[in-house]
């Protein structure tokens, strides 16, 4: 039996289609959708949300930055700690290398440190750590390096240095160090170090260079217990 269609509901299927759709059952989908252009808020928004991105972004390279000198700076004295002083030795061997350059490295240590120590106090050996890196900063340049490698050792880079110049400094840096004091609890503290330097070039080594700084050292700790 063949379906047949009311005139009701033909006339109802008329009345709720447009006349585009009775020629064209499809022709409501070719209809573009209208699209609105974004708003001075919609652009405000975004751009406040790129804002706090770059500001997010910078605050935590900035963080990082403060982590990593952190890594390699001593608390107490504000100078490079041994594994900041390893790195810029190497660098700095490794631009000597790369541009043929020469500089010196100086090797420093209080002697009768511990003395300070078991008399006065390990706050008192402080003052005299950090007013020894303040004789240090003084007498080096922005170019040099200054690093405390160890409980009263202490370790300065002289880039790019000339031999004649540089003596002149070393000596003045050993004056100005050993005629320092630290006043604690109304007790004067003076001051007593030695110096070992020695020449780098553009191929030395940083191991071989470290000893025979060392080795100057105590060669004049020695030359100066004799003459005392």
């Amino acid at each position: 039996m063949q379906n047949v269609v009311s005139i009701e509901e033909s006339a109802g299927w008329f009345r709720d289609h447009p006349a585009t759709e009775r020629t064209n059952p499809l022709a409501h989908l070719s209809q573009k959708k209208t699209v609105q252009s974004p708003s001075v808020d919609d652009f405000t928004e975004l751009m406040t949300i790129a804002q706090d991105a770059i500001r997010t972004v910078a605050e935590q390279k900035k963080r990082i930055e403060t982590l990593q000198k952190l890594s390699v700076t001593d608390e107490l004295t504000g100078l490079l700690n041994r594994r900041g002083f390893h790195a810029a030795l190497n660098r700095v061997l490794d631009e000597s290398y790369r541009y043929e350059e020469s500089g010196f490295l100086s090797l420093v240590d209080l002697d009768r440190f511990k003395d300070v120590n078991d008399t006065f106090g390990h706050e008192a050996g402080d003052k005299v750590l950090q007013r020894v890196a303040e004789i240090l900063k003084k007498n080096t340049r922005s170019t040099d390096y200054t690093a405390r490698i160890g409980g009263d050792e202490f370790a300065v880079i002289f880039v790019r240095a000339k031999g004649a110049p540089l003596f002149t400094r070393l000596e003045q840096l050993q004056r100005d160090l050993n005629s320092s004091y630290v006043l604690y609890n109304g007790n004067r503290i003076g001051i007593e170090a030695s110096i070992g330097t020695t020449q780098f070039r553009a191929r030395s080594d940083a191991s071989s260079l470290i000893r025979r700084a060392d080795d100057a050292l105590y060669a004049q700790k020695s030359q100066l217990k004799q003459s005392a």
